[in-house]
């Protein structure tokens, strides 16, 4: 599926990519760890080059003006530097984290990591939605790259790989002895939507915002169309059709919206024998109890049905396509977070 909208991790690495191919010199910053209230989470990235183009964030804009200063020191290819920031320090006022958070940035030359010849396969990887993971040195610079547990080029000595394992299990960004940061990063969200309606409209370009990639499903010739969704995948068909050779996944949701049983009962069908993480269905209470009573005589049990929310969407007294969108993405990114 082309990603037309690219959510923000790879925004910042096409950035990068763009960049270096116009012989711009590059540095990466990164949030490796985090105490208290902290703007953002780690893992968080920015890219920046000489000419102060800037893509991502590491804070709120309280820290970013400091961090690029000191990574116009590192972009000529330095060794990375850790910057510290904390509610105890002199620049704690200055950067704005007087909320009590704390916050370690690293800085890295990204004109080192482009020489890897893995670079290319992680963006590659990236929008054919794998799970990468990277393995930073803090003190020399040095990368691993492993995409979808296949290590790239070259792979850590024993004695790391040992050490490291169960963090590599547990597939989260953290930080290791002050000496190493590991950084995993899963595969883009996908939200499938089915039925090419009005709510549709304006919940595909929230989804895109939120860093998801969106997949519209309609059988109806005059619904689904490049005028009414511009930019976005369209597939005109039959839920199955598509959901049969790209079954959902578990970072994967799957929204019915057509108000068509014909349409909506094979997507669902298909989401609740998939790991999708969220399965919502647009409709009245009376409109799902007759689709959970159409499903129960498909064989699905009380357990599996429990997964199906209808009505879609967090009780906001939404009335409007735009306001039921709203509702819809903000459960949405609810179950995603769980």
């Amino acid at each position: 599926m082309q990603n037309n909208y690219p959510n923000q991790n790879l925004k910042i690495f096409l950035s990068a990519q763009n960049w270096l191919k116009n012989r711009k010199k590059v540095a990466l910053a990164t949030v490796i760890s985090t105490w208290g209230s902290s703007p953002r989470p780690i893992g968080s990235q920015m890219i920046f080059n000489k000419n102060l183009e800037i893509e991502g964030s590491v804070s709120g804009g309280c820290i970013e003006s400091e961090v690029i200063e000191k990574g116009l020191k590192v972009i000529e290819g330095g060794n990375p530097k850790v910057l510290k920031f904390g509610v105890s320090d002199q620049t704690a006022w200055k950067s704005g984290l007087t909320c009590g958070g704390k916050i370690s940035v690293l800085i890295e030359s990204f004109n080192n990591l482009n020489t890897h010849d893995g670079f290319e396969k992680f963006i590659g990887a990236m929008k054919e939605r794998c799970e990468i993971l990277i393995i930073k040195n803090l003190k020399n610079g040095d990368n691993f790259f492993q995409i979808s547990q296949n290590w790239i080029q070259k792979k850590p000595a024993p004695y790391l790989l040992n050490k490291i394992q169960e963090i590599i299990k547990s597939k989260t960004s953290v930080l290791i002895d002050d000496n190493w940061f590991i950084h995993f990063f899963p595969p883009t969200p996908r939200l499938i939507i089915i039925g090419a309606v009005h709510i549709a409209q304006t919940l595909s370009r929230m989804a895109n915002l939120c860093g998801f990639d969106v997949e519209i499903i309609d059988p109806r010739q005059a619904f689904i169309t490049n005028a009414r969704f511009p930019k976005q995948n369209l597939f005109m068909g039959w839920p199955d059709e598509k959901l049969k050779n790209f079954p959902p996944d578990e970072h994967t949701a799957v929204v019915t919206l057509s108000h068509d049983p014909k349409i909506d009962d094979e997507a669902i069908i298909h989401a609740l024998n998939s790991k999708a993480f969220y399965i919502a269905c647009l409709g009245s209470k009376k409109t799902h109890l007759s689709r959970l009573k159409r499903l129960k005589q498909k064989g699905f049990n009380a357990n599996e049905l429990n997964r199906l929310i209808g009505p879609a969407g967090l009780s906001i007294n939404s009335k409007t396509p735009s306001e039921i969108a709203v509702s819809i993405m903000a459960q949405l990114i609810q179950m995603k977070k769980q």
